[in-house]
């Protein structure tokens, strides 16, 4: 996803330093005609007073110094951790990328430490603790109480709802089998390959909307700069 916030960032850039580095005298001028200016204009104009005023730069800081302690604050708590993070899961392409990353992160570990010879709870216990994901871990709870009832390790897993239908069938496969290990070896990477199809597919729909961003910018600054600037051509 560099591509992506690279071109966010272009965008950006160009939005704040354009009208005080490149189109600061025609605004200065633009500022000062009598005419009646086009609405995309007067937008591009108002925006250009608040891109240097020092003070618009200050509140900037402070709101966002304000949103840092309140995240901070917020997410402190496991309980509003876990909240957050099940409503990101919900997001289209998002979500899905996530669930497979974490999915691919724990099963790799319990495939590890099942491997090393810890019994399976054990290694269950272990991988839920390396878990980035707040909310896994709390799900993962349930999935140790349906381990210890003497539930198959694919059936507690499923009970997360982090798992593909895919993985745990491998899983349930290696179970029957009794070949666990590499069973958790095979279900990690195929969750760490839909990791990597997911974010290629959040990729392809985000660049053409990106595409259409980006020409509604320059779209809208051209017309905010040439309009007026024509008009006026035009009444010499």
């Amino acid at each position: 996803l560099v591509y992506p916030a690279f071109v966010l960032a272009l965008c950006a850039l160009l939005l704040i330093f354009a009208p005080v580095l490149v189109f600061s005298d025609l605004l200065d001028l633009l500022a000062e005609l009598k005419t009646d200016l086009p609405l995309p204009t007067k937008l591009y104009l108002g925006f250009s007073d608040l891109v240097r005023s020092p003070l618009a730069y200050l509140v900037l800081a402070a709101g966002l110094a304000l949103v840092v302690v309140l995240a901070r604050k917020l997410l402190q708590d496991e309980e509003r951790r876990a909240e957050v993070e099940a409503v990101i899961l919900q997001m289209p392409g998002l979500g899905p990328a996530l669930k497979s990353a974490v999915s691919a992160e724990v099963t790799g570990a319990l495939a590890v430490s099942y491997g090393s010879g810890l019994p399976l709870l054990s290694a269950l216990n272990l991988s839920a603790e390396v878990s980035l994901s707040t909310l896994l871990r709390q799900k993962m709870e349930a999935s140790r109480e349906s381990l210890t009832a003497g539930e198959t390790l694919s059936a507690a897993l499923h009970e997360t709802g982090f798992f593909s239908p895919v993985s745990l069938l491998i899983l349930q496969a290696g179970e029957e089998v009794g070949q666990i290990s590499p069973a958790l070896e095979s279900m990690a990477r195929q969750s760490a390959e839909s990791t990597r199809h997911a974010l290629e597919l959040m990729q392809k729909l985000l660049e053409p909307l990106l595409l259409l961003f980006v020409g509604m910018v320059v779209g809208f600054i051209a017309i905010a700069t040439l309009a007026p600037t024509i008009k006026m051509v035009e009444g010499l």
